[in-house]
């Protein structure tokens, strides 16, 4: 979990998602349960 300092917008970090070595997904800690895999944020390079 990270919290912006200048809005306290938490997001949350999960490395599960990808494969080994692959940066992790970065979500709005709201949004961050999802249902289907098929609504995966994209890992940015």
């Amino acid at each position: 979990m990270l919290i912006e300092k200048t809005n306290s917008q938490r997001w949350a970090v999960d490395s599960w998602i990808y494969a080994n070595g692959e940066n992790p997904a970065i979500v709005e800690a709201d949004k961050w349960y999802i249902d289907t895999l098929d609504n995966l944020p994209i890992a940015m390079r």
